[in-house]
C-alpha cells in the first residue's frame, strides 16, 4: 500500500525525498526540523478539511481501521487477492451479496481475443456456476483522469508488482523497525500480512 501510494499519493502530502519513499523516519541526511521528530508526517487533503497524521502508517492504521471497526456491514477484498484469484473471489462477493455467477454477460463483452464474446447469454437461460466463463480485463480499470495519476497498472503489470517478494526495498532499517512496531497487529493479523523485520 506505501509502495502504492509513493507512486500516486492522491490528496496524500509529505516532506519530499525523492531519493526513499516510503521514508517513515528521519535520518541524519534530513533538515533539522524532521530530525526533531520521532516519523515523517503526513498530511490528507479532503473535500472540506486536512488531517495530519504522525506518519503513513498512522494513516493506514486510522484509514483501514475506520472500516474494521465499522458496525455496518462490509466487504473487505484485499487487492492481491483480486489480482490472483479473481474469479473466486467474484464469485464469493456475488454470493455474499445474494447474487450468483450466471452465463449472462452484458451485450459487446469481450473475450481474450479482443472479439465480441459470442457464448452471452442474453436470455439469462440458468447456466451451472462451473460453466461460466469468466473474462479478465487486461488494461487498467482506472479511467484516464487526472486523479488516477499518470502511472496505471494493467492486470499483467500488477501481477508483478504484487508478486515481487521483497516489496520493502525501499525502506530503511529504521523504517522497517519503525512499520513493526506501529502498524495496527489486528489489521495485519485479519488480511493474513507479516510485516518484514529489518534483519531480513
Amino acid at each position: 500500500w506505501m509502495d502504492s501510494m509513493c507512486r500516486h499519493p492522491y490528496q496524500m502530502e509529505w516532506p519530499d525525498n525523492p531519493n526513499q519513499c516510503p521514508k517513515l523516519v528521519p535520518t541524519a541526511d534530513d533538515p533539522s526540523v524532521l530530525r526533531q521528530i520521532s516519523s515523517i508526517p503526513v498530511r490528507i487533503k479532503y473535500d472540506e478539511t486536512e488531517r495530519l497524521h504522525y506518519s503513513m502508517v498512522h494513516h493506514y492504521n486510522e484509514w483501514y481501521g475506520a472500516y474494521w471497526n465499522a458496525t455496518w456491514p462490509r466487504v473487505m477484498v484485499r487487492y492481491e487477492d483480486l489480482i490472483f484469484h479473481p474469479r473466486k473471489v467474484t464469485q464469493t462477493v456475488c454470493e455474499c451479496a445474494g447474487g450468483r455467477l450466471t452465463g449472462s454477460l452484458p451485450k459487446g463483452t469481450l473475450d481474450e481475443n479482443g472479439q465480441e464474446n459470442r457464448k452471452a447469454n442474453p436470455s439469462n437461460k440458468e447456466v451451472s456456476e462451473d460453466d461460466v466463463e469468466f473474462y479478465y480485463v487486461k488494461e487498467s480499470a482506472k479511467d484516464n483522469s487526472a486523479v488516477h495519476g499518470r502511472h496505471k497498472s494493467g492486470l499483467l503489470e500488477a501481477m508483478l508488482q504484487y508478486s515481487r517478494e521483497n516489496r520493502n526495498h525501499n525502506m530503511t532499517k529504521e523504517d522497517l523497525d519503525f512499520t513493526q512496531q506501529t502498524l495496527n497487529p489486528q489489521l495485519l493479523d485479519y488480511f493474513h500480512y507479516k510485516t518484514i523485520s529489518a534483519g531480513v
